[in-house]
Order: C-alpha cells, then sequence, then structure tokens
C-alpha cells in the first residue's frame, strides 16, 4: 500500500515560518510596552497592534489544543502571557471594563496552568491590583475577597495589590474622605478608570445614606458631602433630586413626587440565607 508523505522540505519550511512568527511577536510586545509606557498612552496605536498579535498567537503550535509540550513551547507560552497582559492594561486605558475582563480572565489561566512552569511575570502584581480595583468599583466585594485568597502571599506587600486592598478597608470603614484623598497615591496610570469607577460608587452610597438621613440639605452641603466640585445639576438629575431655592430636595413625595423606596427581595434573601445555613451545616 503506497501511503503519500508530505516532503521534509515543506514541513521544514512550515517549521521555520512559525519560528519566524514567534520571532516576529517580541518586537511587537516590546513596541506595545514602549507605547504603554509614555504618558497617556496613544490607544488608537496600541489596539490594532494587540489585533495583530492575538490573530498570530492562533498560528503558534504550543497554544493549539492537545498540542505536544516541546522545548520551544514555553517561549511560546510567555509569550501568548505578555499579549494577553498588555492587552488587559490597555483595555483599563480605553475604560473597556469587558476587554479587561476577557484579557484578565487569559492572563489568568497562564499564572495558574504554568505557574510552576514560566518565570514569575512582572505586570502579575499590576494586573491583579487591577482587577481588585474593579471588583471594588462593581461593589463586588464578596468576589473581592475570593480573589485576595488566590493572590500569592508574596505579591501581597506590592503596591499595586496593597493598594486595592488599603481602598476595601477604607470602605469597609465608611472612610470615604480617605478614599477620595488616595487618587493621589494611585502606583499606576492605568488604575484611573476603576478609581473615577470607584469614587462613583462612593458617592451613591452616600447619596443613598443622605436620601435617608434627610428630607433636605443645603446645596452646598451636599456638594462637600458627595466631593463634587461640578456637575451637581446632573447628579441631582440623575438621582431624581429636585432644588427648592438653595437646597436640595430628596423626594420626600411633596416636591417632584419621585418616589425613592426601593422593593427589597426580603423572601429571596430570606431564602438564600438559609440556604447557605444548611450548606454550612452540611460542610461542619
Amino acid at each position: 500500500v503506497w501511503v503519500r508523505t508530505p516532503p521534509a522540505p515543506r514541513l521544514a519550511h512550515r517549521a521555520s515560518n512559525l519560528l519566524l512568527m514567534a520571532v516576529a511577536i517580541s518586537p511587537q510586545l516590546e513596541k506595545i510596552d514602549a507605547l504603554l509606557k509614555c504618558p497617556n498612552p496613544n490607544l488608537a496605536d496600541i489596539q490594532p497592534l494587540i489585533t495583530q498579535l492575538k490573530i498570530a498567537l492562533t498560528a503558534l503550535p504550543s497554544l493549539q489544543p492537545a498540542s505536544p509540550f516541546t522545548d520551544a513551547s514555553l517561549k511560546e507560552v510567555g509569550l501568548a502571557r505578555r499579549t494577553y497582559e498588555l492587552a488587559a492594561v490597555t483595555a483599563a486605558y480605553a475604560r473597556d471594563v469587558e476587554g479587561f475582563e476577557r484579557n484578565m480572565a487569559q492572563a489568568k489561566n497562564f499564572y495558574v496552568d504554568y505557574r510552576t512552569l514560566l518565570p514569575p511575570s512582572e505586570m502579575q502584581p499590576l494586573l491583579i491590583g487591577l482587577n481588585l480595583m474593579r471588583l471594588l468599583s462593581q461593589s463586588m466585594l464578596a468576589e473581592f475577597h475570593t480573589e485576595i485568597e488566590l493572590v500569592p502571599q508574596e505579591l501581597r506587600n506590592n503596591e499595586n495589590v496593597s493598594f486595592a486592598m488599603r481602598l476595601e478597608t477604607y470602605l469597609m470603614e465608611g472612610s470615604y474622605s480617605k478614599i477620595i484623598a488616595s487618587k493621589m497615591e494611585c502606583p499606576h496610570e492605568s488604575f484611573t478608570f476603576f478609581f473615577d469607577a470607584l469614587k462613583d460608587t462612593v458617592r451613591n452610597e452616600i447619596a443613598d445614606c443622605a436620601e435617608k438621613a434627610y428630607k433636605s440639605l443645603d446645596m452646598t452641603v451636599v456638594a462637600k458631602l458627595l466631593y463634587l466640585d461640578s456637575g451637581m445639576d446632573a447628579f441631582i438629575a440623575e438621582r431624581g433630586w429636585s432644588t427648592r431655592g438653595a437646597e436640595v430636595v430628596f423626594g420626600d413625595g411633596s416636591s417632584a413626587g419621585v418616589s425613592l423606596e426601593r422593593d427589597l427581595p426580603s423572601m429571596e434573601l430570606i431564602r438564600r440565607t438559609i440556604g447557605y445555613a444548611r450548606e454550612l451545616e452540611r460542610i461542619v
């Protein structure tokens, strides 16, 4: 039986092309890294390069399903990890939460699956800190604490990670003024988006408390409480409040007729709590 086999030169040529592709990725990664380190990086230049790199990664043999792990695999896996790290930071600069989540999830796979094979990544603390900031800004405190438990002990003292942990402590204490004052302490420029989102979360927490505690307050007092130097009218409209002279009225039913009562899913919360208690009993 005659079996046709591909000529050896063709296989060698394909292997050579893949090697050249892997080699070509490294300079692109260095270029993106340099662009991101510039003040106010130009995302219009960076994002197309990220897309090109992700396409190039699909041709690397080590990233194919069920591919054998060879000596060249470590370099290729390292290139892939670096690509997704830079893509996540780029998404943070671009204020793209979904993009950051996707690229962070990809990078975490390399942190976990190849932690004993690859050398530690210098960008890992930055990405961990950014992810913790994202969870804080979205009020996902349970997920925040879960992520903290997964952070290696040697990285918890890193400024990127400790900054997010410190903000969480302020949030739990209700020390909102400390959170606002911490903006100048951001360890990296890419933290700005998630920090601003956290400030919005804090403002809404303060606004919730104010409208429950008072029927109205002087506008200057409200602006000071909310740490708002501008945009007061937009915030009032967003919350459904109204103004009466120099006062902000928190919708007590006599002004604009805006009801701020919210339906609490009481029975659902009770069922969940009972379910948690039963699960704890099973574990114990």
